[in-house]
């Protein structure tokens, strides 16, 4: 691992110019002796002197030091992928995965004579990294097949090519040299081997030109995979390696909206690379746009996202209630949250070990929220299929810490007078002084001869004068119109306490409030429609949750608004996937996708007599079984989010079992 080594070495004296570094520093970053750091200093030395840059490191009693520019460090970063310097050092995880990109991009044998003189590594090593090379691709289902007179040759679909090769560029461990930006030696080394076209240079415009022309955002780590992803494929196509047929991904992408942003993009990108993208190869990258949220969800589109949907919200109503804050109405907080949650599980199962240098400082600071995500979040890590790490739980807390800060932020920030007596030019200085150094709302600006007038009727929380008002009854602060170092210091404190005050008195109104029944009924009179009482069905009898599924799915196919194969559908996610729709403890939420069999948005209920098991590990068994036909609607499913959060009220199903009666049963729920 000299290589790596002598790169970080590299990057750190880079990192920090004209900083001298001792040898025993070096030693304690790097984890070696300061023997090594001496042997990597020749390895630098030697190679900066082939590169006419060897001022640029001094070496003095003073210790280590980099002595040139941040352009000069660039252009050392750049020289150290350049192939006389590093391909042939590379690392033996390196030049693994690169004898396994090489062998993923063609079809043809690949010979240990060949890679002798690349790597300029000995056939005995090449060999042991040939089989290093066949566990790697194994684990994808990728054989290798060998022959001494022709080499080795993969057997593998041009789909699975490229998802391993996307893989490894973007998801291998300890794959980055540093400095400034990142460098990829496995982008590297595909960008050598099939980017170097200058037409590839515009296929960042186009997808630039297709965030505009659909008003989407993405972060730069997306955008550099979906640009990477649309390079791979054009190189592909371009070579006659083509996706194939597959007519179940085919129609299924179809009705997922990042469908219109691929066609967008490769009407594009076939006029700039003279290339055409069949149905498959449509298909296959409208699946990597979803896969990588290039666009913003504004609807449910698959039985997988209605299922995160379900469960992050039965999550954030439970944090929400010990918080009374509705953390799960906060549109903003699911869809962010949601999108978070599916990244940290993509990198679990590529074997990315997720790392938050402020994870000691989020969980001090959130103490309070890391105990309630502890406690609740048993759900979404069953659905996920993995034990969160505190590093990744340091992540949900902030973006519950933003949520809950929003949600206080209109009703916290302090609302105040200014009074001024020097003059409207002197009051409307200081009020852009306090604009730019505090978030606060300025409710007028006056002279204290006005000040009764002003303050009749109005609902302030402080006076900031720049002269002492006598006698006043409110709260009120003096300061210059300068605003001095005291005066700042004054003001957080005095602006800090009435936030504290207004957030407690709201903390106290929410845990003080009954339910609000009737702000419930305003939303789900509607419901009449879609949740008649003839799909009522109460005290049945099931032997299992084939039979409880059955009968709760059988008055919408009695009215037609599912067909049989959404009932399969159902039944199939069950097994796949687990009883994920157990929400909470005796409910069930029996559905599937918006596209395997439905005709309209419909509800039903079920009441067992003797409650079943699913197989959920909390929430069994089942006395309680919802059934409906999932849209792409967000007004249908915030109906079935509404009827879930009303459901799961405390005492509510105690309540809903003394009822006999349907008509009495359904009149509580609908109102």
């Amino acid at each position: 691992m000299v290589n790596k080594k002598t790169c970080e070495l590299l990057n750190i004296l880079i990192g920090s110019p004209r900083q001298n570094f001792k040898y025993d520093d070096l030693s304690r970053q790097l984890s070696v002796s300061t023997r090594s750091i001496r042997n990597y200093m020749q390895d630098v030395t030697a190679f900066l002197g082939e590169q006419e840059l060897a001022h640029l490191v001094q070496v003095t009693s003073k210790g280590i030091s980099f002595a040139g520019s941040n352009s000069d460090g660039s252009l050392i970063a750049s020289r150290l992928i350049d192939r006389d310097f590093y391909l042939y050092k590379l690392s033996s995880e390196e030049r693994i995965c690169i004898i396994a990109l090489k062998l993923l991009l063609t079809d043809k044998a690949c010979t240990l004579s060949s890679l002798e003189k690349e790597f300029n590594a000995s056939r005995v090593t090449l060999m042991k990294d040939m089989e290093q090379v066949r566990l790697l691709l194994s684990r994808y289902q990728i054989a290798v097949h060998s022959s001494t007179s022709q080499g080795y040759r993969l057997i593998a679909t041009e789909k699975d090519r490229r998802e391993l090769i996307t893989r490894i560029v973007f998801h291998s461990v300890d794959s980055f040299l540093l400095h400034g930006g990142k460098v990829n030696i496995y982008a590297f080394f595909i960008s050598e081997a099939c980017f170097k076209d200058p037409m590839y240079r515009n296929l960042s415009e186009i997808l630039q030109y297709a965030e505009s022309h659909f008003a989407v955002t993405i972060s730069d780590a997306r955008f550099e995979e979906i640009l990477f992803t649309l390079k791979l494929a054009v190189a592909r196509i371009k070579g006659g390696f083509l996706i194939a047929p597959d007519e179940a991904e085919e129609e299924s992408v179809r009705r997922l909206s990042a469908f219109k942003i691929a066609a967008f993009i490769e009407t594009r990108v076939s006029a700039s690379a003279n290339i055409t993208f069949s149905d498959n190869e449509k298909a296959w990258l409208t699946r990597k746009l979803y896969e990588c949220h290039f666009y913003n969800i504004k609807s449910i589109e698959d039985n997988s996202c209605m299922q995160t949907h379900l469960i992050l919200i039965h999550f954030l109503d439970r944090i929400g209630r010990e918080l009374s804050i509705p953390l799960s109405q906060d549109g903003q907080l699911i869809s962010q949250l949601s999108d978070h949650l599916k990244d940290m599980k993509k990198a679990y199962t590529n074997g990315v070990i997720l790392h938050n240098e402020f994870r000691d400082q989020i969980l001090s600071e959130y103490s309070a929220y890391y105990s309630l995500v502890q406690k609740n979040c048993s759900t979404l890590e069953e659905h996920f299929g993995y034990h969160f790490s505190d590093d990744e739980i340091a992540y949900i807390l902030l973006y519950l810490a933003v949520s809950v800060e929003r949600y206080f932020e209109e009703d916290t920030i302090p609302r105040v007078i200014v009074v001024c007596h020097s003059g409207i030019g002197t009051a409307n200085f200081l009020v852009e002084q306090l604009k730019a150094n505090f978030n606060l709302r300025i409710l007028a600006s006056t002279a204290s001869h006005k000040l009764s007038d002003t303050t009749k009727d109005r609902d302030f929380d402080l006076i900031i004068s720049t002269i002492v008002l006598p006698d006043m009854e409110h709260r009120s602060i003096k300061v210059s119109p300068m605003l001095d170092d005291s005066d700042i210091i004054g003001l957080q404190r005095i602006l800090l306490e009435i936030k504290k005050e207004k957030r407690k008195k709201r903390l106290f109104q929410r845990k003080n409030q009954e339910v609000n029944h009737a702000e419930f009924e305003g939303n789900i009179r509607k419901m009449e429609d879609v949740f008649p009482l003839k799909n009522i069905i109460l005290d049945a009898e099931c032997r299992d949750w084939r039979e409880g599924i059955k009968l709760a799915a059988s008055p919408l196919l009695a009215g037609g608004s599912i067909t049989t194969q959404y009932l399969g559908a159902i039944e199939a996610s069950v097994i796949a996937n687990g009883a994920y729709f157990v929400f909470c403890p005796g409910v069930a939420l029996a559905h599937a996708g918006p596209g395997d069999g439905v005709n309209r948005f419909e509800i039903s209920l079920v009441r067992l007599r003797t409650p079943i098991c699913f197989g959920h590990k909390i929430n069994d068994p089942v006395r309680y079984i919802l059934c409906f036909g999932s849209t792409t609607n967000p007004e249908d499913a915030n109906t079935i989010l509404k009827l879930m959060n009303f459901i799961s009220l405390e005492g509510m199903l105690e309540e809903l079992d003394d009822y006999r009666d349907e008509a009495l049963f359904y009149g509580r729920i609908v109102g």
